[in-house]
């Protein structure tokens, strides 16, 4: 099978994935050509490689710096989609499953948010439910719980 020639646009192509997906193999098989294949053409294009991986940082300089500019508009939407989930209506009505994942999520943000002393929290009392309903420790009318039957127990 003869092999087939890459154009010097497909050449700019494969540089400018494998800049994008760090990975010789996954270049290799967006542009179904071989691993070797795109080892040679990023070795023998190292100009063409900067110039993707410079175009690829300015890319992200330029997300953050737009993410950045919308972060009143985020906050204020997030207010209002807590405001929602915090709606008694909307809670009565919602499954368990939906309150499980919903309560999951929230949780998981706030804690990943860890020690961000530079965060303003609204002062409406929201947190500082969430952060009691985090506490997983046992309720104190526990013990008036029925005790659940073990199938395996011996009789």
């Amino acid at each position: 099978m003869s092999a087939k020639r890459l154009t010097d646009r497909q050449k700019k192509k494969i540089v400018a994935d494998y800049v994008q997906l760090q990975s010789y193999a996954r270049a290799a098989k967006l542009n179904d050509v071989a691993e070797s294949t795109v080892r040679k053409i990023v070795k023998d294009n190292p100009k063409c490689a900067d110039l993707c991986a410079l175009k690829k940082e300015q890319n992200t300089q330029d997300m953050l710096s737009y993410l950045g500019s919308k972060r009143g508009e985020a906050q204020d939407l997030l207010g209002l989609y807590l405001q929602a989930m915090a709606d008694p209506d909307k809670i009565a009505e919602a499954t368990l499953p939906q309150l499980s994942t919903a309560f999951g999520t929230i949780v998981d943000k706030f804690a990943m948010l860890g020690d961000q002393s530079d965060i303003e929290a609204p002062d409406d009392g929201l947190l500082e439910a969430l952060s009691a309903a985090a506490d997983i420790s046992p309720p104190d009318d526990v013990e008036m719980l029925p005790e659940e039957e073990d199938d395996n127990a011996e009789k």
